[in-house]
Parts: C-alpha cells; sequence; structure tokens
C-alpha cells in the first residue's frame, strides 16, 4: 500500500479516536520507511492520549526521531508541538469547566428539595464561564481526537482539578526544556498557559467561597430577618468575595 495512503488512513483513525489502529500505522510507517511523518504522527497520536497514560516524554522520542531524519523540520516540529500541547489543555479545561456546570445543576437540585424541606443548603458552582481564549483554540482541533474520556468519568470536581493540574505541569515542563526559548510561539503559549492556570487557580476558590452559608443567598437573608447581627457579617463576606460569587 502507498505510504501517503497508510499516512492518511492513521490520521483517519486518530480522528476516529481509534488509537491503537492509529498508533499501529502509524509505527508500521515508522519503522518501515523511516518517515518522518510518520515518527511525527506518531508522537501526536501518543500526545492525544496523555489523559490515558501516554506521557511526554513517549511525544518527544518520536519528535527526535523525526527531527534527525529532517533536520529542517526541527522548526515546524517545535510549532506543532506548541499548537498540540494548547489544543489538548483547552480540551482538558473545556471537559473541567462542563464539569462544573454539571455539579451546579446537582447542588441547585439539591437546594431546591431542602428548600422544600424547610432547609438551607450552601450555593454550589459559579455559573461565570472564565473560559474565554482558551476555549477559541478548541476550534483549531476540531477533527483531532483528544482523549478525555478518564477525565469525564471522575468522581468530583476536586480529583478533576488535580488531574488537570498535574497534567498541566507535566506538558508544560517537558514542552520548555524541548522547545528553543527563542521560539516566537512559546511567547504566545507562555501567556495561554498563564491564563489555564488562573481558570484554575479561580474555580478552586470559587469552589471553596461557593460552600460557605452566607453564600447561599436565602440562608443570608434569613438571618438578616431573625439574626441581623450575623446576617450583616454575611453581607459584608459576600460583598468582599463577590467576584468569586459570580
Amino acid at each position: 500500500m502507498d505510504v501517503n495512503v497508510q499516512i492518511d488512513l492513521a490520521k483517519m483513525a486518530l480522528k476516529g479516536k481509534r488509537y491503537n489502529e492509529a498508533e499501529t500505522v502509524y509505527m508500521q510507517i515508522a519503522i518501515q520507511n523511516n518517515s518522518p511523518e510518520a515518527w511525527i504522527g506518531l508522537g501526536f497520536c501518543k500526545m492525544y492520549q496523555l489523559a490515558d497514560g501516554r506521557t511526554m516524554e513517549e511525544v518527544i522520542f518520536c519528535l527526535d526521531k523525526a527531527k534527525t531524519l529532517n533536520p529542517q523540520s526541527s522548526s515546524e516540529i517545535d510549532n506543532q508541538l506548541i499548537t498540540n500541547c494548547q489544543i489538548i489543555l483547552s480540551s482538558y479545561i473545556k471537559v473541567f469547566e462542563e464539569a462544573i456546570v454539571k455539579q451546579k445543576a446537582l447542588n441547585k437540585a439539591a437546594q431546591k428539595g431542602a428548600l422544600l424541606a424547610g432547609v438551607s443548603l450552601g450555593v454550589g458552582i459559579s455559573s461565570k464561564s472564565r473560559f474565554t481564549k482558551v476555549a477559541s483554540l478548541v476550534g483549531t482541533g476540531v477533527g483531532v481526537g483528544v482523549a478525555v474520556d478518564a477525565i469525564s468519568k471522575m468522581n468530583s470536581i476536586s480529583e478533576i482539578q488535580n488531574f488537570i493540574l498535574n497534567k498541566c505541569n507535566h506538558i508544560d515542563v517537558h514542552l520548555k526544556k524541548y522547545v528553543t526559548s527563542s521560539s516566537p510561539n512559546l511567547l504566545e503559549y507562555n501567556s495561554f498557559i498563564l491564563e489555564v492556570n488562573d481558570i484554575i487557580n479561580h474555580s478552586v476558590k470559587s469552589l471553596a467561597v461557593q460552600k460557605k452559608w452566607w453564600a447561599n443567598l436565602t440562608t443570608l437573608i434569613l438571618f438578616t430577618i431573625f439574626l441581623w447581627p450575623v446576617g450583616l457579617y454575611g453581607w459584608i463576606c459576600r460583598i468582599k468575595n463577590r467576584e468569586l460569587l459570580k
């Protein structure tokens, strides 16, 4: 079979999230033809599975093989790596945002049930999405099969947070070791990773704040009516933390 046809088949398998199939095809081409393109494809195939146990060490090994075979492509490979790091981290954060929305819906349902029973519960997760520039990058990865199933199956927001923080660090450390600091795309990436960290840190603080009794407006109003000094304290707390309650 023609090498170009094989590579096209591998790309289709990758986009369809048939990772084992894609890896097998890319590996066959890489070994049989020593193809730089196949090594690049194999590297990014592994990269899209970082959430499922692959490592950046595996990714970089494959990309180094491609650079050795075609040194002229080194700069382009670095740029592709930076772009894919952004796409993958964007996908992770997207799942995180969706988990927050689901948690908020569950908390609202619990709060409604508690109020009907005459009990007041704390407000849940913030509904304000801080997903700005990061979200737009997902569009650049349309058709790319980034593995996020492992994140989707996690049982808690804190578990997702810890996982994403670890993955961000793993990707960031290896990327900056591998890509030369003179790469112009690295400046954009550095701005991007700051935003990712900001989103996560804001969410962690928001989750903690919104568990407070004064985060629940109904509870706060009741305290204001029946125990106004406590209610006044609650209003002061809400004002101080209003950004985290949005």
